[in-house]
């Protein structure tokens, strides 16, 4: 019997996208230096905690006023003109994502933004995908989005047991979910099976 690696479900919330706040520029506390263990930094733009409230949407699920790289999961988001920019990140070696539904069931066309650790063919080497997903049945695995990809990979970060992504997303169009509705909100997180 082979062992299947289970996904960590947690919190729904009706979350109306009429709350987005559009934001017009990040402030100077967004930007963080990342060192790697190669010695080599890469600079990653990403949200601070202190933004929550204020430029950003935020949903965390770990200690009080912790972030990116600190929260076991984290979701920060904003409205952009007619752009969604969304930033996810949890301590898995895995994925993160974050699904929107009509209801709590997340069946019948849901869609799951999803962020997803990869490997290469380079020795200890990894690099984070991102894509739509679409979850027709409740229960079921959610399925790749058939159509053009909704989602555009702004950076991606793999440190310290995190998996981070940086994504952008239309709020609306002709073929897909339109964001600017109200939506239940699902946040997951969980590990890649091999």
């Amino acid at each position: 019997m082979t062992s299947q690696h289970l996904p960590v479900f947690f919190g729904r919330v009706r979350e109306p996208t009429t709350r987005f706040t559009t934001i017009e520029k990040k402030g100077e506390d967004s930007k963080r230096r990342i060192k790697r263990s190669t010695s080599d930094e890469e600079e990653l733009s990403y949200s601070s905690p202190t933004q929550c409230g204020k430029s950003r949407n935020c949903y965390r699920y770990g200690e009080d006023a912790c972030g990116h790289f600190g929260c076991k999961y984290f979701l920060s988001y904003n409205r952009s003109g007619s752009i969604l920019d969304i930033e996810l990140s949890a301590k898995t070696s895995g994925w993160v994502a974050v699904g929107f539904s009509s209801d709590v069931n997340m069946g019948g066309k849901d869609e799951v933004i999803l962020c997803k650790r990869t490997f290469t063919s380079l020795p200890n080497a990894s690099q984070v995908n991102a894509a739509t997903y679409i979850n027709e049945f409740v229960h079921d695995p959610p399925k790749p989005l058939q159509e053009a990809e909704l989602v555009s990979l702004v950076s991606s970060s793999v440190r310290d047991g995190f998996v981070f992504c940086h994504v952008t997303r239309p709020l609306a169009g002709d073929n897909h979910m339109d964001l600017t509705n109200a939506w239940f909100q699902l946040y997951a997180f969980g590990k890649s099976e091999s």
